[in-house]
């Protein structure tokens, strides 16, 4: 969400957590500029950049994935974490 606030310039952004037996995932969603390809690429070290790197370093650290894409009217932030356990 800091992101969100401080690059997109966006109106609305949505945020949705699901959880099924296997997974927690978590989606924000917003309507702003969109992140650049170059970064989304990889190719660059943006201040949006290293927030995605870091971003990517968290998920990746408990066994996760992040997927990060441009919509048509904005950015699409997806992190999926496996469950441990039932009980998480």
């Amino acid at each position: 969400m800091a992101n969100v606030y401080k690059h997109a310039d966006a109106r609305h952004a949505v945020v949705r957590l699901r959880r099924t037996q296997t997974s927690f995932t978590l989606e924000i969603e917003d309507d702003g500029r969109g992140v650049p390809e170059h970064i989304l690429n990889g190719q660059g070290r943006d201040i949006v950049g290293v927030g995605l790197s870091g971003m990517r370093e968290r998920v990746v650290a408990l066994a996760g994935q992040l997927e990060v894409r441009r919509t048509g009217a904005g950015t699409l932030v997806t992190a999926t974490i496996p469950r441990r356990r039932q009980t998480d």
